[in-house]
């Protein structure tokens, strides 16, 4: 799970550099957010890499320090071992049956997150189809409905607020929002 984490790391941090590479060659007024936020991700990819790296090292001198014990404590943790083992674990070895464990963690995580990145790339694909705004508003109704299990009131509620954001941000900023490929905006 931890080398997941670090590639994930990874990944954000050479994401949001490209990102920064490619906002310095933006017009200067137009580079000022995307700087910012490239900026703040890269700190913060940094961070969390920084932190995985450590968590990392001290479960490998964890580790190590088990592999240093002395021959007695093994044998008295083998005889404690020994006395725990039941019928349905009997002839399995304990490391191994560690290690499938946290292999179905990580199975089991990637699993329940599948979803989440399903609805993502789905909000994307809609976006290039049907445009920003239809997609925001059937991407937040389906959403709110199917995974929140909201009322439709507060759905209304939150997909006019999101739309309506959206619309003034676009209005004020005046910003250019993708085309779709049936040319609604």
């Amino acid at each position: 799970m931890r080398k997941l984490s670090i590639g994930f790391g990874v990944v954000l941090l050479t994401v949001f550099g490209v990102a920064f590479y490619v906002a310095m060659e933006f017009h200067p007024l137009a580079r000022y957010y995307p700087l910012v936020a490239t900026s703040i991700g890269i700190v913060l990819s940094i961070l969390f890499l920084g932190q995985e790296l450590r968590a990392a090292r001290a479960e490998a001198a964890e580790t190590a320090g088990f592999v240093a014990q002395d021959e007695e404590a093994v044998k008295r943790e083998e005889v404690l071992e020994s006395h725990e083992t039941t019928p349905e674990n009997a002839g399995q070895d304990s490391k191994s049956t560690e290690h499938e464990q946290s292999g179905s963690m990580e199975e089991t995580g990637i699993r329940r997150t599948l979803p989440y990145l399903g609805w993502f790339v789905g909000y994307v694909v809609l976006i290039r189809v049907v445009g920003i705004f239809v997609a925001t508003a059937l991407f937040l109704w389906m959403f709110l409905y199917l995974q929140a299990r909201m009322r439709w009131w507060g759905i209304l509620i939150s997909v006019v607020v999101v739309v309506g954001f959206l619309q003034l941000m676009g209005d004020f900023m005046d910003l250019h929002w993708p085309a779709s490929f049936l040319g609604w905006e």
